[in-house]
Formats: C-alpha cells, structure tokens, sequence
C-alpha cells in the first residue's frame, strides 16, 4: 500500500508534488517523508503526535535501501489501474467553461451549470504501469461517468460513455442539464479500465475524502 502506490491528495504546501507514496532509493520524492516531516500542520500520524527523529530516520534508510520487503526482496512497480487525475466543463463550442465557476465562490463546492445545457465534460486519466505495460490513454475501454443526486448512490443508472478525443488527450462525455430540475445538486464519477484488470478505476470512490465528492460535482442553476 506505499512502494510506487499513487496518491490521491498530492501535497501538504502547494509547492512539493508527489506521485507515490514511496518510490525506492529516491527519499526526496516519496510523498511519505514529507507527510512525516513537514512544517504545516498536514503531517502524519495525524493523532497529533509527532514521530521521533530515529524513527523517521528508520523509514528513510528503509526507502534507500530500497524499500524492500519483510523477506527482503526489492519491490517490482507494478501494472497499476489507471488513474484518473481531473476533468473540466465546457459548452460544446469550447467557449465557455464552468469547472472554475462554483457554487458560493467556495473552490471545492459544485461547480455552477446553466439548466438546460449541452455540456462537454472532458476528464483525464493516466496508466500507472511500466512503460511494457502502460496502455495508451486513447486505448483505455469503459470510458464514462456516472450521475447521481446522492453523493455515494453509485454505481447509478445513468450513465453517460466517453468518447476519446486526441488532441489534447482526453476523453469526453456529453450532457444535457436539461434533466435535473433548476436548484439540484448532482454528483459523478469518471471510470476508465485499461484491460489488465477485472475492475474499472472509478474516482472520486465511496471512500474518498468529502472533499472530492463535493469537487466533482455540479449545481444546475
């Protein structure tokens, strides 16, 4: 749950960005010393109590020696599921966008749509894997979103499949707002499947942080 595992919340200060949570022999880019060494108060264990120094010095001889296991055999950077890392909401001329526009001005509350609406909602998604391994954005399958009016009523009925668009490369769902009433807050999730697993990757999860739940949601206005 750490060796090359990604992580979803991805800094403590808005300047140092991670992408795992420990990456062998590279003590500077694993998201897991920052957590334990930060300044901020964004620090782990989050019981409000420090780790001493020797031990934070035993999770970084343990990262440069890389990282291995309880049997001592080095870890191998596995064929990850893939991760979907944002979307954004556009009319279909691209010439309005509704992402960066949100309810109350708050930046994590739903983003504010107009009722009656043909939307895009282009959304982002990598392949974690070795390069051997990695499937190409474009060929990813089971590309869609999902909506609901209960932010954890998922899986949902109404779904709404993707197609792909190459430059710059996403894939894009089409939506009409038309459907929910004026005043409704409606929740979704993006899904994507890279063929290597029975499972599709699906974000935000049922346990994801409320953050993102209420992030990736909208308010026909």
């Amino acid at each position: 749950s750490l060796v090359y595992n990604p992580v979803i919340k991805n800094t403590v200060d808005n300047v140092n960005f991670f992408t795992y949570r420990v990456i062998p022999n590279n003590i500077s880019a694993s998201f897991i010393i920052e957590r334990l060494t930060t300044s901020t108060s964004d620090y782990m264990p989050s019981n409000g109590t420090r780790l001493q120094q020797n031990y934070i010095d035993n999770v970084k001889n343990w990262i440069q020696q890389g990282a291995k296991d309880e049997n001592g055999n080095l870890p191998v950077k596995p064929d990850l599921m893939p991760n979907i890392t944002g979307y954004l909401i556009f009319n279909t001329n691209f010439t309005m966008r509704f992402d960066s526009i949100r309810y109350g001005g708050v930046p994590y509350y739903a983003a504010v749509v107009p009722h009656d609406s043909a939307l895009y909602f282009p959304f982002f998604a990598t392949d974690e894997a070795d390069s051997a391994d990695a499937v190409p954005i474009g060929s990813l399958t089971n590309c869609r979103m999902e909506f609901s009016l209960n932010k954890d009523g998922f899986p949902s009925n109404n779904v709404v499949s993707a197609f792909f668009n190459p430059v710059p490369p996403v894939w894009i769902c089409s939506v009409n707002t038309g459907q929910w009433a004026p005043g409704t807050t409606v929740y979704f999730r993006f899904y994507a499947n890279d063929g290597h697993h029975f499972q599709d990757s699906e974000f935000p999860r049922t346990s994801s942080l409320t953050f993102y739940k209420s992030l990736y949601s909208i308010y026909v206005q």
